[in-house]
């Protein structure tokens, strides 16, 4: 029997202002349910979201129902967006205009319709929404991952003195599946830059998974030390748990103490279950003022140092071969007497 799921959100954000605890009723007066529609391409009709098979340079329809189940007349806001890979390492939908690291613009740029609507529904109305989706010619294997996302504003009650503004949103799964099997994630590591985020020191570096699929449960290792003058060891840290979307990018933060100017080094390991693994070593360079350059590899370069023991040998050099030709010339006058 076909199981209906209806998805019920009282998802109330953002008190903004509030100096005192305040009791607001928005959440028996705005609320809304979803309701997704599956195809013929989906794979498990008992999921509560789009997991679809589908083929290059094909349309696709994707429908929802959506009730106002409150006692307010609501607007809501219907868009299809991609996943991505928000700053705590999560798969997240809640975005628009998420473009991918490959340059598409995935599951947003595939829709044919009109990309955005609003519905206005009365308490206890419904209505059913519905885009159309081309996929693109697919040669490889892998998902495209995003939603269908729905949102509301809402104010606040109507004995309530304070102006509140609060927002009821809900993402519903869209799944891609194309091609045969599943690739592997490519993930990579690079960028190392310090940056002073609300007076805290951090060491940030890009991570990315450049993959049409996803990557669950990397644990991320790593190490920074300072390598110029003395070596000293400055941090160790250990993220148990990212996720990352296909095909995107995040910012890895690691908090520290306030770097000295110097040469540093970041060594990272990071190993999914999937199986996926990334390891890199980079150095980056901090500087009087906070200004910092990177390098991306690892590399030996020339010490101060050497370089002064090269110009002075230089020098010397220099000086001796005027020495001699002097010489010569003092010689050869003589010669010629």
């Amino acid at each position: 029997m076909k199981r209906q799921w209806w998805i019920w959100v009282i998802v109330l954000i953002g008190l903004i202002g509030i100096s005192q605890p305040n009791t607001v009723s928005a959440a028996g007066k705005g609320m809304y349910a979803v309701q997704y529609l599956p195809t013929k391409e989906q794979r498990n009709k008992d999921l509560s979201y789009f997991d679809m098979d589908v083929v290059g340079n094909h349309e696709y329809q994707l429908r929802a129902r959506i009730l106002n189940i409150g006692t307010k007349p609501l607007t809501i806001t219907v868009q299809v967006t991609n996943g991505y890979t928000n700053k705590n390492g999560r798969i997240s939908y809640d975005q628009a205009n998420r473009k991918l690291v490959n340059g598409s613009h995935g599951l947003e740029g595939m829709v044919t319709s009109k990309k955005k609507v609003s519905v206005r529904l009365q308490p206890g109305k419904s209505q059913e929404i519905s885009f159309t989706l081309k996929t693109p010619a697919l040669k490889s294997k892998g998902i495209y991952a995003g939603s269908i996302l729905t949102a509301s504003d809402i104010g606040s009650d109507d004995s309530s003195n304070f102006q509140i503004k609060n927002r009821i949103q809900f993402a519903t799964g869209i799944v891609f599946h194309y091609g045969t099997g599943e690739p592997l994630p490519k993930l990579s590591i690079d960028s190392p830059a310090v940056k002073l985020v609300d007076g805290q020191s951090q060491v940030q570096f890009d991570l990315t998974n450049a993959a049409s699929i996803n990557t669950r449960n990397l644990q991320l290792k790593g190490t920074i030390d300072r390598i110029s003058d003395k070596k000293k060891h400055v941090k160790s840290f250990d993220y148990p748990d990212y996720s990352l979307a296909p095909q995107s990018k995040m910012t890895v933060s690691v908090p520290t103490n306030r770097l000295k100017p110097g040469t540093y080094r970041l060594h990272v390991t990071g190993k999914a279950k999937n199986p996926a693994s990334v390891t890199k070593t980079m150095t980056f360079h901090v500087y009087q003022g906070g200004v910092t350059r990177t390098k991306r590899e690892l590399t030996k370069k020339p010490s101060n140092k050497l370089l002064l023991w090269l110009a002075a040998i230089l020098v010397i050099a220099l000086i001796g071969s005027a020495g001699w030709l002097l010489h010569q010339r003092q010689k050869n006058k003589k010669g010629g007497e």
